[in-house]
C-alpha cells in the first residue's frame, strides 16, 4: 500500500505529529501519510519480525516528512534522516520535506533542503506549501531504492520506536461533518463536557491557570479544558465533540505558535459562533476572526469587567 508520506519526529513531538495527520489526511489536501512504520509491512513477512527497514519505507512512501523541533536533532530518527538526506542530496526532486515546527538550528544534515516554516503567522500558506511537496512527482521509487540501497540497508526502524498514534482517515470527512468529525482520536469517555477549550502559547500558562479557577467558581461553575493539563495530545478531537467554545487566548507569542494557529483554523473549520477571542496582549487580530467580538484584558482597571463578561459569554447558549 502506498503512502504520499513517512513522518519522522522526536518522541517528545507526538501532537506534532497528529497535527500533520489531521491536516494532510484531510479536506482539501487527502493525502495518506504513514506516522507508524509497522504499517509499511502490511503482511510483508519478509522484513525483519523486530524492525522496519529503510529501504521499505522507501519503497512504499513518494516523500519523507520531517518534524524539525529542538528535540528532533538528539532522537533516534535523525541518524535515518541524515543518512537519506547525504545519499539524495543532488535529487532535484526532494525525497525529503522539512517541517519546521519550533525555533531552532537546522541540524548540519538537512540544512541544503528547503524548509516549510510553521513558526510564522502564514502557517496556512506553508500547508498548501507541502501538500504541494508531496504531490510533485519525486524520480522512480525503483531508482531512489537502487541509491539507497548500499548505504542504509541494515538501518532500520525499531518497531518499539514507532508510536501507537491514531494516522486518521484518507477520506477526508464524514458526510455532512468536518475534518475533525471524521475521525475519533480518543478512547476516552465520550459523554465527557467541557464549557470551553483553551487554545494559548505555554508563555501564558500563568493566565490560563488563573482563569481556569475564576470560572470553576460561583457564580459561574464552568470547567475548562487545557490542553496537554488536562489530557494530552488530543486536542483535536477535544474541540470537535467536547468543548462547547473554544477561548483563543490572543498574545505575539500565540499568533507564532503552530499548534494555536492549527486550533484557529479547526475552530472556523467547525463553527465560529463558538469561538472566543481573549486579547491578552496587543497583538494583530488573524483575518479569520476579525468579525468576532474580541473580549479585551490588556486594561487592569476592568479586570472584574473582564471576567463578568467571559463568563457570560461561555455561559451563553449556542443557537
Amino acid at each position: 500500500m502506498a503512502y504520499d508520506g513517512f513522518l519522522c519526529y522526536a518522541d517528545s513531538d507526538i501532537r506534532y505529529a497528529q497535527m500533520v495527520v489531521d491536516v494532510l489526511q484531510n479536506e482539501p489536501y487527502n493525502l495518506r501519510i504513514c506516522i507508524n512504520s509497522e504499517e509499511l509491512l502490511d503482511g510483508d513477512t519478509s522484513s525483519s519480525g523486530s524492525s522496519v527497514s529503510a529501504e521499505l519505507i522507501i519503497q512504499r512512501c513518494k516523500k519523507i516528512l520531517v518534524v524539525i523541533t529542538p528535540e528532533f536533532e538528539k532522537s533516534s530518527q535523525h541518524e535515518f534522516i541524515a543518512k537519506v538526506a547525504n545519499a539524495l542530496k543532488d535529487d532535484k526532486n526532494q525525497r525529503i520535506l522539512i517541517m519546521l515546527f519550533r525555533e531552532c538550528d537546522l541540524p548540519v544534515s538537512v540544512r541544503h533542503i528547503t524548509v516549510c516554516d510553521l513558526t510564522k503567522a502564514t502557517v496556512e500558506w506553508a500547508w498548501h506549501r507541502i501538500s504541494a511537496g508531496l504531490k510533485k512527482n519525486a524520480r522512480s521509487l525503483d531508482d531512489t531504492t537502487s541509491q539507497l540501497k548500499n548505504i542504509y540497508l541494515g538501518h532500520s526502524l525499531s518497531k518499539k520506536e514507532s508510536h501507537e498514534t491514531v494516522t486518521g482517515s484518507s477520506s477526508g470527512g464524514t458526510e455532512g461533518g468536518t475534518q475533525a468529525e471524521a475521525k475519533d482520536i480518543s478512547n476516552k469517555n465520550p459523554e465527557v463536557q467541557y464549557d470551553a477549550f483553551v487554545s494559548y502559547s505555554p508563555e501564558d500558562q500563568s493566565f490560563v491557570s488563573e482563569m481556569v479557577e475564576k470560572m470553576k467558581q460561583e457564580p459561574w461553575n464552568l470547567q475548562l479544558f487545557v490542553p496537554g493539563k488536562d489530557v494530552a495530545d488530543i486536542s483535536s478531537d477535544y474541540i470537535a465533540h467536547r468543548c462547547k467554545k473554544i477561548i483563543l487566548v490572543l498574545t505575539p507569542s500565540f499568533l507564532e505558535n503552530p499548534e494555536c494557529l492549527y486550533h484557529i483554523k479547526l475552530a472556523i473549520d467547525l463553527d465560529r459562533s463558538r469561538i472566543i477571542p481573549v486579547l491578552l496582549e496587543s497583538c494583530s487580530t488573524p483575518n479569520t476572526i476579525q468579525h468576532i467580538a474580541i473580549i479585551d484584558c490588556t486594561r487592569l482597571e476592568l479586570i472584574d469587567w473582564f471576567w463578568q463578561r467571559l463568563g457570560q459569554t461561555i455561559k451563553q447558549p449556542l443557537y
